[in-house]
């Protein structure tokens, strides 16, 4: 492990030297595998006591096979595996005897390591997933209802969404579907994907019916009683508030029993339904007769935000305690490319390549596999989808290069070495968010960077810093639109004084945006091109104008029918000037601030030097109206 994290880190520090490109890129790129390994402590010797009880050393071992199995099937890119080996028991957490293996996928930096001089996981970026045995995900445990001789709890119901905006993202998504865990038991939340492996694809729970839960509920009263009485004497040394307090809350118990019994009575017809009840996690509150529990909102209900009231099978306990297992839970999060190369590598490396079956059979059908070690499942695409990854080189640069172009040009990129649906080579953006990609634009000729969605852009084979004189040029397009605004584009620029680009510096902001040609006569026209000229620290005028400043107009060449334009930003010596289709339209002297009033401070010092270059995709209805660039051109002035 150490040798091959050492050697990576020597690739990265080579490609960083010679290409000037993104650390995080390499990063996201590269398969960094595990930082936690199993080793020959990990081998069980003798049971183990956790919690009050007892876990065998087949537990133990089956505890190991969980580690082993995961770390065949999943190799990290862009990220640090690590696991922690659990043995379930709590105080007051009557569950059957349960095990497993807790895995988190880290980020990591180059300049966070232990003291071994390896990647170290970045605190606070993990992603879980796990196995278990006799473990049921998604649930919460209903305490007051809860005894030693019973485990009440409720179920996120299959298709339960935090918010609407997991209700979005998750429209398309049937991952149950793959023919990997097709057959077996599997549901799917916001929290992420359960697979169930058990005999008969049934969990050894029951549901409650509405009946018992309020029964349940009715006996829980007393033990509330008993639990308040020993509370009050740790927290009131006068016997007078003690008797005090406690009448108040038997007072109160009489009330919910009352409102309980008006609760019965409502559903007499309908105790033998199953209990569906609207609390996630509920409590004696539930049932004190502020609210009927077994009501939901059209809201909830659209979310599943509606919760079914389950125990175990009482012949379950005794059984796993034994060292078979009753059933296997692979947990794990569902994630598309926009979640980044972490996460998604994560989800498609267990949905395609844990081998579910194997595991089914080694636990529950063990003569099918006797003798056969496991595999993941389509080994030779998982090891070829970890080749193309140590093969992937985007920030080197397939533009121009300097001895093909012409004099005073010093970067050039039209996109043509790249194939239409490809990543653009020599440019960088993280991978999260919805990507980048060349296309081609109807009507208009030439490749094209259709910009992703919350995922600036980089040119990793533009030279930085920028000459001290400089202009920047590229070409943008719209798709058609029919709303006010169309495609929007930001170009920012930081950089300061040579020595000094942290205390101080100056930032430029250039937004491009189409606007609609039937509002040119209604005062509503919204195309504009827009430039912020910003030095930090602010500082202000005798007139108390902070610094910086910026030329706001209307950009009535760049529509839903003209939808292409050429742009230009030039800095000469201590001016910033903008040209829209090689026509001059702004310049930093003319700049005002943000008051309106004439811009003090709006000129750039000839020593700055800007090294952060990025476009950025702001157009309203991004998912539906695309924008594009081309073209880019920097020169030397």
């Amino acid at each position: 492990m150490f040798r091959s994290l050492f050697l990576l880190f020597c690739v990265i520090s080579i490609t960083i030297a010679s290409a000037q490109h993104s650390e995080r890129q390499v990063l996201e790129d590269s398969v960094m595998g595990w930082y936690t390994k199993l080793t020959p402590a990990d081998k069980p010797v003798k049971p183990l006591l956790s919690g009050g009880k007892t876990f065998s050393i087949r537990q133990q071992e089956i505890n190991n096979l969980f580690v082993q199995w995961m770390q065949q099937s999943y190799t990290p890119v862009g990220g640090l595996g690590v696991f922690r080996k659990r043995y379930y028991a709590k105080k007051d957490e009557y569950f059957p005897q349960a095990y497993g293996v807790f895995f988190q996928a880290y980020n990591a930096e180059l300049d966070v390591r232990d003291k071994q001089g390896r990647l170290k996981p970045v605190d606070e970026t993990w992603v879980p997933f796990q196995i278990a045995a006799n473990v049921v995900f998604d649930i919460n445990p209903a305490y007051y209802l809860n005894t030693p001789s019973q485990y009440i709890f409720t179920r996120l119901p299959d298709g339960y969404m935090d918010t609407d905006f997991f209700k979005t993202k998750f429209k398309d998504a049937n991952p149950k579907s793959h023919p990997n865990m097709r057959k077996y038991l599997t549901t799917m939340t916001s929290n992420g994907i359960t697979v169930y492996l058990v005999p008969g694809n049934k969990l050894p729970i029951r549901q409650l019916t509405k009946g018992e839960f309020i029964q349940l509920s009715d006996e829980s009263f007393d033990r509330h009683l008993e639990r308040k009485k020993e509370d009050v004497v740790g927290q009131f040394s006068s016997e007078q508030a003690r008797t005090e307090v406690l009448a108040a809350e038997r007072e109160k118990v009489k009330t919910y029993r009352e409102k309980l019994k008006a609760l019965r009575e409502r559903y007499a017809s309908r105790l033998n339904e199953p209990a569906i009840i609207r609390d996630m996690q509920p409590t004696i509150y539930t049932v004190d007769g502020s609210s009927d529990p077994f009501q939901i909102d059209q809201f909830s209900t659209n979310l599943k935000h509606e919760y079914g009231v389950y125990t175990y099978e009482p012949t379950v306990y005794e059984k796993c305690q034994t060292d078979q297992p009753q059933w296997i839970a692979i947990h794990f999060p569902y994630a598309t490319k926009e979640n980044g190369r972490k996460e998604y590598e994560l989800y498609r490396a267990i949905s395609e390549h844990f081998n579910f079956e194997y595991v089914y059979n080694y636990f529950f059908d063990p003569g099918k596999v006797k003798g056969q070690p496991y595999r993941p499942v389509n080994e030779e695409l998982l090891k070829k989808t970890l080749a193309d990854y140590s093969k992937r080189a985007y920030w080197k640069n397939t533009a121009a290069t300097s001895a093909s172009l012409p004099a005073g040009v010093l970067f050039l990129d039209d996109f043509s070495v790249n194939e239409p649906g490809a990543r653009p080579a020599g440019w960088y953006f993280s991978s999260y968010g919805k990507a980048s990609q060349v296309t081609t634009v109807k009507n208009l000729p030439g490749k094209w960077l259709q910009l992703g969605v919350n995922n600036k852009v980089d040119p990793t084979a533009l030279p930085k810093p920028l000459p001290e004189n400089f202009s920047l040029e590229y070409d943008m397009a719209t798709d058609a639109f029919s709303n006010q605004t169309g495609g929007a584009v930001e170009l920012e620029l930081t950089g300061g004084m040579k020595g000094d680009r942290k205390s101080a510096y100056t930032q430029i902001k250039l937004q491009i945006r189409a606007g609609n040609e039937a509002d040119y006569h209604n005062n509503n026209y919204r195309g504009l091109a827009k430039v912020e000229l910003v030095s930090y620290p602010l500082v202000k005028s005798n007139t108390y104008v902070e610094a910086g400043g910026q030329s706001e107009q209307p950009l009535t060449v760049f529509t839903n029918r003209q939808n292409s334009v050429h742009v230009k930003l030039q800095k000469k010596g201590n001016e910033l000037s903008l040209f829209i289709n090689n026509k001059p339209l702004a310049t930093s002297s003319n700049f005002k601030s943000k008051y309106g009033k004439p811009c003090e401070y709006c000129t750039l010092s000839p020593g700055i030097q800007f090294s952060t270059i990025t476009w950025r995709n702001m157009t309203d209805d991004a998912e539906n109206v695309h924008v594009y660039i081309s073209n880019v051109k920097l020169s030397k002035e």
